[in-house]
C-alpha cells in the first residue's frame, strides 16, 4: 500500500511538492528521502510531529535524536508510515528547523497501489522555491537612524568607558 502526502510550507504558499511513500517505510527513511531531496543536512535535529486535525495540537512526536537517551536509535526508526497515517485530511508536521519552529505540513491524500518500476518515497509535482534548512534572523531591530554615530549597532558609545558616561554616576 502506497500513502500519498502533499507536503506544504505554511511561510510561503508557492511551495509544494507531492510525495508517496511506502505504508511499510519508516518515518526515518522519509526524513532521510526528505533531507536528501531538499538538500538539507540529516544531521539536523528534526521531528515529525502528528497533530489533531480539529485545533492543530500536537498528539504525538517522533524526533530523529532519542532525546531520552541519546546512545539508542532515533525513536523514527521504528515508526512506519502505516504507523500514523489512516484517515484523509490527516497531518504530520515535518519540523525541519528546530530554533526557528520552522516546518512542513504533510496533509495524507490518499491511499493507492504500488507501481513497480518506482523506487519510494517518490516526489513529483514540486513547485516553488525550497526553503533553507536553517534561518537566523540577526536583525536586532536597529536602523541607521536609530544608531547614533559615536554608538556601535548594540548602543555603546566608543567614547565611555563600559558604556557609561557621566551622567550614569550618581
Amino acid at each position: 500500500m502506497l500513502y500519498l502526502f502533499r507536503m506544504l510550507y505554511p511561510q510561503d504558499e508557492d511551495f509544494s511538492m507531492d510525495i508517496v511513500v511506502k505504508g511499510k517505510q519508516t518515518l526515518w527513511d522519509l526524513h532521510n528521502a526528505l533531507t536528501k531531496k531538499l538538500n538539507y543536512d540529516n544531521h539536523e535535529a528534526a521531528s515529525f510531529l502528528l497533530v489533531s486535525e480539529d485545533d492543530w495540537s500536537i498528539k504525538k512526536e517522533y524526533p530523529a535524536i532519542n532525546f531520552n537517551d541519546p546512545s539508542k536509535d532515533s525513536p523514527m526508526k521504528d515508526i512506519t508510515i502505516s504507523d500514523v497515517v489512516g484517515r484523509a485530511k490527516q497531518k504530520l508536521l515535518y519540523l525541519f528547523d528546530m530554533f526557528s519552529e520552522r516546518y512542513f505540513v504533510l496533509e495524507f491524500v490518499s491511499t493507492t497501489d504500488e507501481q513497480k518500476e518506482l523506487e519510494y518515497p517518490f516526489f513529483f509535482n514540486e513547485k516553488g522555491q525550497v526553503p533553507d534548512q536553517t534561518f537566523y534572523d540577526l536583525d536586532l531591530g536597529n536602523t541607521q537612524e536609530d544608531i547614533d554615530e559615536n554608538e556601535d549597532e548594540f548602543g555603546f558609545n566608543d567614547d565611555d568607558m563600559y558604556g557609561i558616561d557621566e551622567n550614569d554616576i550618581f
